[in-house]
């Protein structure tokens, strides 16, 4: 019983993403001189829904994240009336079908379950995933037409107030937060650079949070993204790049007075995305994969070879 909770049968959980990690930092020691420590790192995969375990973690999304997995949040908790949802995308034909509006085009209501993570259909989207492989070992899903399993993540804001609350300001917020790296985090600023993000969103203002283990509880990294052409009228993934360097450091949404970097022997414990930008209105944003990288002068080192995790 105690080894299935550490350990799932269907896959994923936070012990199997902590060996990764711990794999990437290992393959990274023992292949790298001191000269070139840094840039000789090729890119490290945290988050990648083609893969089986994070396949499974993204199945597992609920609100609350008592699941192990994926979860979201909206302004719910201040007594707001924004609705955000989360669910996995994983065929083309289900993409196609939410294309064509034929894929429960209605947003659920907050709470609703997108879909059962039972360990039996998680079973048999693993036999339908591993059947699409060209090789037995292959370690990613790869389909007849390359498609990507993503995140979609929507909803709607509402920056109206909640009545009868003299104490709420403001109001109007979607979220999203990644499983977490347990055992002091992923402790990977001291061998990369940069967060590399592979999405497709609208043009709304994306906040990415990166929560660290740091000394301040509060502490909270961030950095913005934001897409030139809208996702309904384009299939194609974006990449962004954010410096470690460059991250804002925050807590409770307001800018520390002492900035600090996130490099070093510092671990992300976990990643997420907010949607606050004031605006009401529907939002559409996909998540396709998470990286880490060194980026040097526009180039991500390393990214024509075979990347770790």
């Amino acid at each position: 019983m105690i080894w299935r909770r550490i350990f799932p049968e269907e896959g994923g959980g936070a012990m199997r993403r902590w060996i990764k990690v711990k794999k990437i930092m290992f393959e990274n020691n023992r292949h790298t001189s001191k000269s070139l420590e840094r840039m000789a790192n090729k890119p490290a995969t945290l988050f990648d829904f083609s893969r089986h375990d994070d396949f499974v973690d993204a199945r597992n999304t609920s609100i609350s994240g008592n699941k192990g997995g994926w979860r979201y949040s909206d302004d719910e908790v201040i007594g707001g009336f924004s609705v955000g949802t989360l669910r996995l995308i994983k065929s083309a034909e289900e993409f196609r079908l939410l294309a064509n509006k034929k894929f429960e085009s209605e947003i659920p209501t907050r709470g609703e379950v997108q879909e059962e993570s039972t360990a039996s259909n998680v079973e048999a989207m693993k036999s339908a995933l591993e059947k699409s492989q060209g090789e037995e070992d292959e370690k990613d899903v790869k389909g007849k037409d390359d498609f990507v399993p993503f995140l979609r993540w929507e909803g709607t804001i509402d920056t109206s107030l909640p009545e009868r609350s003299n104490h709420v300001r403001r109001s109007g917020f979607c979220a999203i937060r990644s499983p977490e790296f347990i055992f002091n985090g992923a402790t990977v600023g001291s061998d990369y650079n940069a967060l590399e993000i592979k999405c497709r969103a609208d043009e709304r203002m994306y906040t990415v949070n990166v929560k660290a283990q740091t000394f301040f509880p509060d502490d909270m990294f961030q950095g913005k993204i934001k897409s030139t052409e809208a996702s309904d009228k384009s299939s194609n993934w974006s990449t962004y790049v954010l410096p470690f360097d460059q991250l804002a450091l925050t807590a409770f949404g307001r800018m520390r007075e002492v900035q600090r970097s996130l490099d070093g022997g510092v671990g992300i414990e976990h990643i997420g995305f907010t949607l606050a930008d004031g605006i009401d209105g529907d939002f559409q944003f996909d998540l396709a994969r998470i990286r880490v990288v060194n980026y040097y002068d526009g180039e991500i080192m390393g990214d024509e070879e075979n990347e770790l995790g």
